[in-house]
């Protein structure tokens, strides 16, 4: 369960050009939630690396 969010993250020089022409910018979304089910997982297509980081080692990006 996501309890707040934290942040939404994107900027840009986040922009990914694709092989076949497609676009898009990379956004980063962070929730602090204190329950969890399931097992978080790799599709191999979108993701490269799920994880869990703890809210102490979190940084914040703030605008300049």
């Amino acid at each position: 369960m996501a309890n707040s969010l934290i942040t939404v993250h994107s900027e840009k020089d986040t922009l990914v050009k694709l092989p076949n022409g497609d676009e898009f910018y990379s956004v980063t979304v962070s929730y602090v939630a204190t329950e969890f089910e399931g097992q978080p997982g790799i599709d191999g297509v979108e993701s490269t690396a799920v994880g869990f980081l703890g809210i102490q080692k979190f940084v914040v990006f703030r605008s300049s």
